[in-house]
């Protein structure tokens, strides 16, 4: 008789092995001893089980485990606080986060190719990708602390990005740079070549990142340092899509983006015979998440925006149109006596169940909507949404002791 024995597979600890040699891989290339110390912390914190199999985040601070955080919204919202805590408990130092290792296969970051009017490339196939400038700025002041610090302000986005502007310390703000990258959600992150990192001024001999990431990719996983930038999304002509003189969040940041973790490529930036970049950068889905988008069969062009009716109206979304790449695409006529320049932006009325539901741009109100259920009748309930109204209402909520 043959006894076979079977090993139990442990889908943490495999998870958590190769965590482990991720992080031996980026201590291996690390220059900087700031960032070692944080890598030595995480394999030192997986090995003694202080970091588990979790679906948590596990936030490292000089080398140490300083805290948990249940997504990575909540611990960008209060990051300023958060740091001046960990710098009183430990000094000087810089953040660093192990990502959750228990979670669905289909919520692992990937890196896979799969009003701004993004026009599609014409090329031989028919089949042509979409490309899109995306604005990048290191935020030295979300990432660390230094006692040089300590009376720094946060900057806004300039209006206008540009391909290069100098060297900068890395402890300055960073010149503000746009990025070409192929459209895709294919990918999780943006993500950037160490050439492009170096030019936002991250010298990786003083500057740290912030996590390092499995990631799946089309020929198998790659193992990935991760920098937290504030990026955002920019038009052809790499300009901010937010007019700040006219908004729909008048208090807010005027831009379409915020901090996002972004992923430094393996391998440098490539050329072609005739000395034209191969654009193989990712935009992540930081453009869908961020903006209004909108896409029409036979139109080949995208359009994002800040607000619905930037991407809506006859121009930009006709109605009754068809792809097959057998029959050419009708000509639209009314397009053609008008012009897309002529429209101008539309009123975006939405009628629901026979006009039972209708949600409309407000007549009066700029950027605000009203929605009407069952119109005319005794039951009838407006709600008129404006974003800095709900601000206002959340807070008076939140003292109250309401919310």
């Amino acid at each position: 008789m043959i006894l076979t024995f079977y090993r139990k597979i442990d889908a943490g600890e495999i998870a958590i092995q190769k965590q482990i040699e991720g992080l031996e891989w980026a201590l291996n290339i690390s220059n900087f001893e700031p960032e070692r110390e944080n890598l030595r912390g995480a394999i030192a914190a997986y090995k003694s089980g202080e970091i588990r199999y979790s679906k948590h985040f596990s936030i490292l601070y000089a080398g140490k485990v300083v805290d948990t955080a249940v997504d990575y919204a909540s611990f960008v919202k209060d990051r300023q606080e958060r740091l001046d805590r960990y710098e009183k408990a430990h000094g000087p130092h810089w953040l660093f986060y192990e990502a959750p290792l228990d979670v669905h296969p289909d919520t692992k970051p990937t890196m896979m190719m799969a009003t701004a009017t993004l026009d599609r490339a014409q090329t031989w196939s028919n089949l042509g990708p979409y490309h899109i400038q995306q604005g990048f700025w290191k935020r030295y002041d979300y990432v660390n602390r230094m006692p040089t610090m300590i009376h720094s302000v946060p900057v806004e986005f300039e209006r206008e990005f540009w391909s290069d502007r100098g060297r900068v310390a890395c402890q300055d703000p960073g010149p503000n740079l746009a990025f070409r990258s192929l459209l895709d959600t294919g990918s999780t992150y943006p993500s950037l070549y160490r050439e492009d990192f170096e030019r936002l001024a991250i010298d990786d001999r003083r500057y740290s990142c912030q996590a390092v990431q499995i990631l799946n990719t089309a020929n198998g996983p790659v193992t990935s340092r991760i920098f937290e930038l504030f990026v955002s999304v920019l038009d052809n002509n790499k300009r901010q899509l937010v007019d700040p003189d006219d908004c729909v969040w008048e208090y807010h940041s005027k831009y379409l983006g915020g901090l996002c973790p972004v992923v430094e490529m393996k391998g440098t930036i490539q050329y072609d015979d005739a000395g034209r970049e191969r654009c193989t950068r990712l935009s992540g889905l930081l453009p869908f998440l961020a903006c209004y988008v909108s896409s029409t069969p036979t139109v080949d062009a995208l359009f994002l925006g800040e607000d619905r009716k930037d991407v809506l109206g006859y121009h930009r979304m006709p109605g009754q149109k068809k792809w097959d790449i057998a029959i050419p695409p009708a000509k639209d006529r009314t397009l053609e006596r008008t012009g897309h320049d002529k429209f101008g932006e539309p009123r975006v009325i939405f009628n629901h169940r026979g006009g039972q539901i209708v949600d409309e741009d407000h007549p009066t109100i700029r950027h605000a909507s009203r929605i009407t259920i069952n119109p005319g009748e005794a039951n009838q309930f407006v709600q008129v949404i404006h974003p800095e109204k709900e601000i206002s209402d959340r807070e008076d909520r939140r003292q109250a002791g309401t919310l």
